[in-house]
């Protein structure tokens, strides 16, 4: 294979596919870093990163570091610096009461006790 059509492959279809794959891996490790929350998942994406040397290695390599970031923050109860809001299901608004006589099938505003 001669040199020019290598250097073609590599503009037109090798480096756009990694940069797809890259921006998959991005999305995931930015949307979903739960996910990583898996040991073995997280040491094998750790893996591929940490051995990639294509022209790409430095952008994986922040990756991790970003993502390792997150999930000490996850670990200790936070998420992009802010604490993970508790849910208090006894402030949850309840139906309102419907009054004495009330017909459900032909309601009215003042067939409610607000």
């Amino acid at each position: 294979v001669n040199k020019d059509m290598q250097e073609k492959f590599r503009a037109q279809f090798q480096f756009p596919v990694q940069l797809r794959v890259l921006n998959v891996l991005k999305t995931w490790t930015d949307k979903h870093p739960e996910d990583f929350l898996d040991k073995s998942l997280r040491e094998t994406f750790f893996k591929f990163c940490n051995s990639n040397e294509s022209i790409h290695a430095s952008k994986l390599k922040r990756m991790v570091t970003s993502l390792k970031q997150t999930l000490a923050n996850i670990r200790a109860g936070e998420r992009s610096g802010a604490k993970i809001l508790q849910i208090n299901t006894e402030n949850i608004m309840r139906p309102f009461p419907l009054a004495e006589g009330a017909d459900p099938k032909h309601l009215k505003l003042y067939d409610f006790h607000v």
